[in-house]
């Protein structure tokens, strides 16, 4: 509240602008070009949630031959995660007979959660299915297995080697590797960046940090959002030293366009389901 509120450049803002619009097709590139870009811009390092999806829903499921017992089984989700599987079947199969139980695989699947495959959905793919059930298994168990990573926190960090330019840790080689450490264990970001739940700034200085090795250091978190709906988090860390201000408006810029972007993509998502209809 004490701080002088910043606001940077144009140039910076068209550059954060039009970087963000590159053709960026997926959640998961879109939130590694976002750190690598705060990184690069604030000369600090970076932390990044992707956005929770909770009930995540299946886009599209397909099946590709590999050979006469291996098929690739690729999940999207309406979030733009993809995940391939490759799944040993314990029989032989024709490319033929996998391109027909792949359309009527996504016929059942397609916009259904975890939660939604119940036991009538598995029994509709035997039925369906029917001289190929041996594949329902094995397939039930990739999808179930792709679409639950999509639950799990997904981080991104970036600019971590930046801590070196720091006096408090490049004078210092063993505190540095223990806050390098530190910066590894995915538990212990997750705590960083839920500090200050509902918020929509929280700033964590020196002592302040629950963290042992992070004392020498300070923490900017801002949320972001897609519609009403708090999806994800973004972290800032640097020495305690920092120029606030200019972080804290460069973060907002950023947010402003990581929710746009966003948002960009579930209106080419509803877009496309209002075509079918």
């Amino acid at each position: 509240r004490l701080m002088q509120k910043q606001t940077i450049s144009y140039n910076d803002q068209m550059f954060l602008m039009n970087a963000l619009n590159r053709n960026i097709d997926s959640i998961h590139y879109l939130m590694e070009e976002t750190a690598k870009m705060l990184s690069c811009m604030t000369n600090y390092t970076t932390i990044i949630t992707e956005p929770s999806v909770g009930d995540t829903k299946l886009k599209q499921v397909s099946l590709i031959p590999l050979d006469k017992r291996n098929v690739i089984l690729i999940t999207a989700t309406e979030q733009n995660s993809v995940k391939s599987h490759v799944i040993t079947l314990p029989e032989d199969v024709v490319d033929e007979k996998v391109y027909e139980v792949s359309k009527k695989l996504n016929s059942i699947f397609k916009g259904l959660s975890i939660k939604e495959i119940t036991n009538e959905v598995i029994s509709e793919l035997y039925d369906k299915l029917d001289e190929e059930d041996y594949m329902v298994k094995p397939i039930v168990e990739a999808i179930t297995e792709a679409v639950s990573c999509c639950d799990e926190v997904q981080m991104h960090l970036s600019g971590a080697k930046n801590i070196l330019t720091f006096p408090e840790f490049s004078d210092d080689v063993s505190k540095a590797k223990s806050l390098f450490q530190t910066l590894e264990e995915k538990d212990v970001l997750v705590t960083l960046l839920s500090n200050g739940s509902g918020e929509d700034v929280h700033i964590v200085i020196g002592n302040e940090n629950t963290i042992e090795e992070m004392k020498d250091c300070s923490i900017i978190t801002t949320t972001y959002r897609v519609g009403d709906n708090s999806v994800g988090k973004i972290g800032i860390i640097g020495p305690k030293r920092m120029d606030y201000s200019q972080v804290l408006s460069i973060l907002n810029c950023m947010v402003k366009n990581v929710e746009d972007a966003l948002n960009g993509f579930r209106l080419t998502d509803d877009n496309e389901k209002n075509n079918k209809h």
